[in-house]
């Protein structure tokens, strides 16, 4: 099978290896050694892509594999997803300049150079993923996430390789809660994440549209689905619509990090953690993502206590 391959364009500084240890990809997302690979639902087509990465943290290089039958235009909306995907575009100095004014901030960021956080490739599996990631630990939402695109995700197999794709929404939208509930989702959240599917599917939601919103109105519309709260908006609005300015207050791992990096007694309110990161402007949330990563690898202080529960 030939592959067709695209560059891509990625802003440095970026550190791919600091990227992957520190937020290891979800499902369908695999990592083979020096690539990483999925399919991405495109158009209506699931198209296999493997994904490269290389140079140094100041000279990144990528590009997208997409086997030769994809057309052009797939093959160039694809990468467009990959670039979104590894935040190419995202110019972290703007981020850096921001954050050396404060000393604490700034070693942070000198530690952690090059460190991108992972979008989802489309707003929809990026709210869904919000949803599974809801009061469990990450070991748990990857086996949620697993499940859900081994059982309903679509499989595409090129030269005796799968590659798996996130479901749609009109595949969870078919699905029954009892075969969500085998996904090992709760009853709750398989509920939540088949009505998101079902308004997509009936043109009542259009996630896409809502990128147009000003971030207060896009936090605002997400939470008047059911089953999305604060910190499943905040999570979406990051992960789906890059909106660099939000926190997940109630994230305890974000409040952990906060604790050590303020040297508090213990891990603020969600209140708090907005009062203590408004300083931090329009890149608040990419900054408390640096903040997390750097209490997670222990560059804060005390060692961390085992993933527990997010949200």
């Amino acid at each position: 099978m030939a592959w067709r391959k695209l560059e891509l364009n990625v802003e440095p500084p970026f550190n791919y290896k600091l990227s992957l240890e520190a937020t290891p990809p979800l499902p369908p997302l695999e990592v083979r050694g020096s690539l990483i690979q999925r399919s991405l639902n495109v158009g209506g087509v699931s198209i296999p892509v493997k994904l490269i990465v290389e140079g140094g943290t100041e000279s990144p290089r990528a590009a997208l594999l997409t086997p030769s039958w994809v057309d052009e235009e797939l093959a160039e909306a694809a990468a467009a997803r990959a670039e979104w995907m590894i935040c190419a575009k995202l110019r972290l100095e703007d981020a850096y300049r921001s954050a050396a004014r404060d000393a604490k901030l700034r070693r942070l960021v000198e530690e952690l150079r090059g460190l991108k956080p992972w979008l989802s490739p489309d707003p929809w599996e990026g709210l869904a993923t919000s949803i599974v990631f809801q009061q469990v630990s990450l070991k748990a939402a990857y086996a949620m996430l697993s499940s859900l695109v081994e059982r309903l995700g679509r499989s595409v197999e090129v030269g005796g390789e799968a590659f798996k794709s996130f479901p749609t929404p009109s595949a969870v939208a078919s699905a029954s809660i009892d075969e969500l509930r085998a996904c090992k989702l709760s009853r709750a959240k398989a509920s939540y994440i088949h009505e998101v599917a079902e308004l997509i599917e009936d043109g009542s939601l259009n996630l896409e549209g809502l990128a147009k919103l000003p971030t207060p109105h896009l936090i605002a519309r997400l939470k008047e689905l059911r089953g999305v709260g604060d910190w499943t908006a905040e999570l979406a609005s990051l992960i789906s619509y890059a909106r660099w300015e939000v926190v997940p207050a109630a994230d305890l791992g974000i409040r952990r990090a906060l604790a050590e990096l303020f040297n508090l007694p213990s891990p603020p309110s969600p209140s708090r953690v907005r009062e203590l990161t408004e300083p931090w402007g329009p890149w608040r949330g990419l900054t408390a993502y640096y903040a997390l990563i750097a209490y997670e690898r222990g560059l804060l202080g005390r060692r961390p206590s085992p993933a527990g529960a997010r949200g």
